[in-house]
């Protein structure tokens, strides 16, 4: 959920509070056929919510479009959370092209 641009705003910088809350659930068919070692499904439910800000830098691309870097903080949770609360904690960033 994109709140909006609840900061400042000026030439080089419009930041937009962003809500998150990721979930997936599946299996794999044919597990073999992925070649990425320790791959497993999402049987029981993936869980993952968070917090971040777009556009805290923000450029003009071309008088057409802008370009927006930010980042966030997001914590996993549900049956494939880690033992250790911290393990639990990924920060991530983000780039976004806004019209």
């Amino acid at each position: 959920q994109n709140v909006g641009s609840i900061f400042y705003d000026s030439r080089w910088s419009k930041p937009e509070l962003i809500l998150s809350h990721a979930m997936a659930v599946g299996r794999f068919q044919q597990r073999a056929a992925h070649e990425i070692g320790q791959a497993r499904g999402f049987d029981e439910g993936y869980l993952e919510s968070g917090i971040g800000v777009h556009n805290l830098l923000r450029m003009n691309y071309a008088d057409v479009a802008y370009i927006g870097f930010g980042g966030g903080l997001f914590y996993r949770y549900g049956p494939y959370q880690f033992a250790k609360a911290s393990n639990n904690l990924a920060a991530k960033l983000s780039l976004t092209f806004s019209f």
